[in-house]
């Protein structure tokens, strides 16, 4: 049994969303280390944004754009770490952490299924 999930293989093609967050950072970090070809999404592009060969960025808003046109097809695994930047004035905000985190879910999974 493979213990280690980010040993998914220097072909693997990766989708990570919220690739520029607390969480996504750090993994899109250690699957580029790994060999991956990484596409991650950040709700802004910006110089800060680490670089690498194997890595390409795109501009996707979660809560308030459609799905990133990306060819779905050559996508092998999704990781779906957006969220909310902060938490703190749940539940008011209920919606935007619906929309960010289950409705997401489903949609991706959804244009993967297709």
């Amino acid at each position: 049994m493979n213990k280690d999930p980010f040993k998914l293989g220097a072909a693997s093609s990766v989708l990570v969303t919220g690739g520029s967050g607390f969480v996504g950072s750090s993994v899109v970090e250690r699957l580029v280390e790994s060999g991956c070809n990484v596409l991650a999404t950040s709700t802004s592009l910006t110089d800060h944004l680490p670089k690498a060969e194997n890595l390409n960025w795109i501009e996707w808003a979660v809560e308030d754009k459609p799905l990133p046109n990306v060819d779905w097809s050559n996508i092998d695994v999704i990781l779906h770490l957006a969220a909310p930047r902060s938490l703190f004035d749940f539940p008011e905000n209920s919606q935007i952490v619906y929309e960010l985190t289950i409705a997401a879910t489903h949609r991706l999974l959804e244009k993967a299924r297709s």
